[in-house]
């Protein structure tokens, strides 16, 4: 899955500490504001394009590597 296709969640960790009611359905203008927020901070850091690759391409890559060492 790519992070397109991610499902956002959204909780009130301060009355649901456990993060067990995802909120997102009831409250997509809170949601959408927070996605604003967070394309902003990212681009404002220069932390894109965001990669959900990343971490499978270093497991291959780690593991290809250990599999030549005896």
């Amino acid at each position: 899955m790519g992070f397109d296709d991610s499902i956002w969640e959204l909780y009130n960790i301060e009355e649901d500490f456990s993060q067990t009611h995802d909120l997102a359905a009831e409250n997509p203008e809170k949601l959408a504001e927070l996605q604003a927020l967070f394309d902003e901070e990212a681009r404002k850091f220069d932390v894109y394009p965001r990669n959900d690759r990343l971490g499978s391409t270093l497991l291959t890559d780690s593991s290809e590597e250990d599999s030549g060492r005896s």
